[in-house]
């Protein structure tokens, strides 16, 4: 009788064998980031079948549907009698998945990173059918790819990107409220890949009455896109809005616009366009950490945020901005423009946030800065 396999992450000693095994799971990985724009909020998955170190299939998730591809793909190699011994995965498998696998006869499970340890089904079904399985194989770069479905799970909240648009001198609108357009459109297109990305984008009423926006994921935006998925896979975020004194009706464009669309106030809203998110009040506006708690029991893993200055501040404020996105136009628009973000008056330069500088491209003839809070 076969022993019971080590759940211990398993020491690989040949150097060509564990270059061999990197290689295939870094396909898998590979594979697996082809789905960032449409399998949330399921996991970014992936899995390379191998026969003596040779490939004899792959696949990727592409939807955030149970049964997806890389299933689909072992149930044909188990129609063909097609043989494989070992199968290398991002995460780890689903209990019915791990099943076929066991029917394949695999021999060894290689995962890069386990996103919910505290599932065990799966492991109960490999100890059962004798699969072997290793855990750790490239494990932060299969953690990276799925970034924001690890941190709220981490953190019971969606992570949280903020974006910026501003010119030189850090003005976003002038003193009539004028702010159309302060970026270029390759920055706008670049906009569009990030909400493409988002489960949700967050604005507030103000933002709306002022501009009308779509918020929304424009397929036509979305060139470099066009040969990696279809229009029909383009998966529109949610639109979370919020209208705590009920001032937003049905005639906004929002709100006939795919996608669902929540409008976020203390008490039931009266636009019947939108589902009503009920978060209570603190200090007179609606709690933004409750806001977050409740997008997290509805399974969202990022918000995207698109909003004015005040609403932008309130986030920071409370601790709830993790990233920012700035895109920074070479214009100047003069001290009596709007400012970037609400702040309260500082008095000692200790006082005043700092941030990390992640990354500095240049898009258009723009500049976009990505930041993150200093620890």
């Amino acid at each position: 009788m076969k022993k019971s396999p080590n759940w211990k992450n398993n020491t690989l000693s040949d150097t060509s064998n564990q270059t061999l095994e990197r290689r295939l799971m870094a396909q898998a990985i590979e594979l697996a980031a082809t789905g960032i724009y449409t399998t949330a909020p399921a996991a970014n998955f992936a899995g390379v079948f191998t026969l003596s170190g040779n490939v004899v299939a792959s696949s990727a998730r592409k939807t955030s549907i149970e049964r997806c591809a890389i299933f689909q793909q072992a149930q044909a190699l188990l129609r063909s009698e097609q043989d494989c011994d070992t199968v290398y995965l991002t995460s780890e498998p689903s209990h019915e998945l791990a099943q076929i696998l066991v029917t394949l006869g695999i021999k060894q499970l290689q995962l890069a990173c386990l996103l919910e340890p505290e599932q065990t089904e799966w492991r109960n079904v490999c100890e059962q059918g004798n699969i072997a399985v290793a855990i750790g194989l490239l494990e932060s770069e299969a953690k990276a790819l799925n970034h924001d479905l690890w941190f709220r799970r981490q953190h019971g909240r969606p992570f949280v990107r903020l974006k910026l648009a501003a010119s030189l001198d850090g003005r976003t609108a002038l003193k009539n409220g004028q702010s159309k357009w302060i970026t270029s459109s390759e920055a706008r297109a670049d906009v569009q890949l990030f909400r493409a990305k988002s489960d949700v984008i967050l604005s507030g009423s103000g933002t709306v009455i002022a501009d009308n926006p779509s918020l929304n994921v424009r397929w036509s935006e979305l060139t470099p896109l066009h040969s990696i998925i279809s229009q029909d896979q383009l998966r529109q975020p949610a639109r979370v809005i919020i209208d705590n004194r009920q001032q937003l009706d049905q005639h906004y464009q929002l709100f006939g616009l795919p996608g669902d669309t929540y409008l976020v106030a203390s008490s039931e809203h009266k636009n019947t366009q939108a589902k009503t998110l009920v978060i209570a009040e603190q200090n007179g506006h609606v709690c933004l950490s409750e806001l977050m708690l409740k997008l997290a029991t509805l399974s969202f893993n990022s918000v995207w945020v698109e909003a004015g200055q005040t609403l932008a501040g309130a986030l920071l404020a409370e601790n709830l901005v993790d990233e920012f996105i700035l895109y920074q136009a070479p214009k100047l628009m003069g001290s009596s423009s709007r400012g970037l973000v609400d702040l309260p008056e500082y008095t000692q330069m200790s006082q005043v946030p700092e941030l990390s500088l992640k990354q500095v491209d240049l898009i258009g003839p723009d500049l976009r800065l990505i930041c993150v809070p200093k620890q």
